[in-house]
């Protein structure tokens, strides 16, 4: 079983309202692009971060901030409005590309879904409608590219890789529990404990590698995610290997 395949699953058996987003379900949809985190969006409600955590801790994950779920949820707005934080990553100590980043702005709530069928499971993944606002939201130069790959992918498929399912639910978010929790990052550098960013050129989609993409599977695509993390993983240790 894929990373991928894992963490969806850890997480439906641990009762977590999440669906895979990012690079790895823009794959999903058709656009297939190499990528290394499994980037999730969740329902920002206490219960179901904190499930969530728990969820990636029992998995052998370890939060890279010194943060708790609770600290999260009652601080969430600030960390991204004064640290720019958009992403709570999780990192095997043990196989430091096994990473999981929880989208820190983006609510789930009300938001439509799909189920994509993969062997004898199914992945959870943001449908490809708001996938693409979500993209265009961001801004960055792949994130808009990723979205006019994804309307493009849309048109040309007759039959669709994923059945959008609308996923209306409320949204309490408990504010007033939260408001005199202590912040764990008030005196902390938060750009000294996130990994550098690698620097990505932009990946650029034609139709015509959009065709091709549109006749795999989404076993194939979830296999080739797998291959790509893992190609990545060991051309990175031997390149620690070759430092003096």
């Amino acid at each position: 079983m894929t990373f991928l395949e894992r963490v969806c699953r850890a997480f439906d058996d641990g009762g977590v309202d999440y669906a895979v987003a990012g690079g790895q379900a823009v794959a999903l949809h058709g656009v297939v692009r190499g990528t290394l985190d499994v980037d999730v969006v969740l329902r920002w409600e206490p219960e179901l971060v904190a499930a969530a955590e728990a969820v990636l801790r029992k998995m052998g994950l370890m939060s890279r901030l010194p943060v708790t779920a609770a600290d999260m949820v009652a601080h969430r707005d600030r960390y991204v409005r004064e640290h720019n934080l958009l992403a709570w990553n999780f990192y095997n100590p043990q196989a430091p590309l096994e990473q999981v980043d929880i989208i820190i702005p983006y609510d789930l709530a009300g938001k439509p879904v799909s189920r994509i069928a993969v062997g004898d499971g199914s992945l959870t993944v943001l449908s490809a409608e708001a996938l693409i606002e979500m993209k265009r939201a961001s801004g960055r130069p792949q994130d808009l590219e990723d979205a006019q790959a994804l309307e493009k992918a849309a048109m040309k498929r007759s039959d669709p890789l994923t059945a959008d399912a609308a996923a209306k639910r409320a949204d309490p978010l408990a504010a007033e529990a939260s408001r005199a929790r202590p912040d764990p990052l008030a005196a902390v550098a938060v750009g000294d404990l996130l990994p550098p960013e690698r620097p990505r050129a932009v990946q650029y989609f034609s139709d015509e590698y959009l065709e091709r993409c549109r006749r795999l599977s989404a076993r194939d695509i979830v296999r080739f995610l797998e291959e790509f993390r893992l190609n990545y993983a060991a051309a990175e240790a031997a390149r620690r290997r070759s430092r003096p």
